[in-house]
């Protein structure tokens, strides 16, 4: 559960970061209308804290982000919907930095889950009902052991149940873990990861045998980096 003043240190923390990042963030919006057609911002209902939808803001980083095909997930380091700007923004996770408003109105903290659209949180929704007791995130552990992704789903023989067989219940069992032991302490190793790349764990250290297993039954192998 969330610990006393994880909402002050999310409305400080957010606050500050839009006003030190306003002009990067003004940079980067003019980045993205220059590389591309389309809107500054991608805005996408998620699912919050006790199943509540709310509108996510993130820097639109590709150049069709309607999902009319169905695929939730981007597939390599390159996907073809992928801008030039946006590759830069994802890459060094620049694309999240709007996110700080959704924290700053309370609909996120900065450590929590990753917010899903519903359609992911009704494949599994028992396993996820203890992660929607708490606020959704910028950032959080399972985000930063899946860091690479993309990358893992390119690899994949069936990109899309390697994702929902393998990669979605390890998040959220990883989720799960966190949400029920949330300390002020956690939560500044947690951003300190984030920012430094120092100190993380690695994939094949948290991953259980099972999951190991799993992994390959999609991959040919499993990439000693992760």
């Amino acid at each position: 559960m969330a610990y006393t003043g994880k909402r002050l240190f999310d409305l400080m923390a957010s606050g500050l970061g839009l006003l030190l990042l306003s002009p990067l963030l003004l940079l980067i919006a003019v980045w993205i209308k220059l590389d591309s057609p389309g809107t500054v911002f991608f805005v996408q209902k998620r699912v919050g804290c006790k199943g509540r939808d709310f509108r996510l803001y993130k820097f639109r980083s590709m150049i069709r982000q309607e999902w009319e095909s169905g695929l939730l997930i981007t597939i390599g380091e390159r996907d073809k919907r992928i801008t030039t700007a946006g590759y830069f923004l994802r890459k060094y996770k620049l694309d999240e930095l709007p996110q700080l408003f959704n924290v700053f109105v309370g609909d996120m903290s900065i450590v929590g889950p990753r917010p899903l659209v519903r359609q992911q949180t009704e494949i599994y929704p028992d396993a996820y009902r203890e992660v929607l007791e708490v606020k959704p995130g910028i950032t959080c552990r399972a985000s930063i052991l899946f860091s690479n992704e993309d990358e893992l789903l390119g690899m994949a023989n069936h990109p899309e149940e390697f994702f929902s067989e393998v990669l979605m219940p390890a998040k959220i069992r990883i989720n799960v873990e966190d949400a029920k032991d949330q300390s002020f302490s956690a939560d500044l190793r947690m951003i300190c990861s984030t920012i430094t790349k120092r100190n993380r764990q690695r994939l094949s250290q948290v991953l259980t045998a099972e999951e190991i297993a799993l992994c390959h039954k999609y991959l040919d192998r499993f990439p000693e980096n992760f």
